[in-house]
């Protein structure tokens, strides 16, 4: 989904460790990931979180990273809303003549 909140998250502790927004074509760039287990959780208003198996980021690889990903549409509850208001009976209103020519 384009513009969707990409975080990258430290396994151990849930934490963020670096994030990003995907492009127009739903595509990111996570840069500067250090060595450790992470997951992935891209969320974006009107759809379901979704959040990856752990993976590990090493020197030499990168194992177990998905490659795509996709986003399920969020079951959305709406009420009723019921909007009232009151309009005075007299309005006044400033002379919006020139006067006379």
């Amino acid at each position: 989904v384009a513009f969707s909140t990409v975080s990258l998250l430290r396994a151990n502790d849930g934490s963020l460790a670096t994030g990003a927004v995907s492009d127009f074509d739903g595509e990111f760039v996570l840069s500067g990931v250090q060595n450790g287990l992470y997951s992935i959780k891209i969320s974006f208003m009107g759809y379901q979180d979704l959040q990856s198996e752990t993976f590990e980021v090493s020197e030499k690889s990168a194992s177990g990273i998905p490659s795509v990903f996709f986003l399920e549409p969020a079951p959305i509850s709406l009420e009723e809303v019921v909007i009232t208001g009151q309009r005075d009976l007299f309005e006044e209103k400033v002379d919006r003549t020139n006067g006379p020519s």
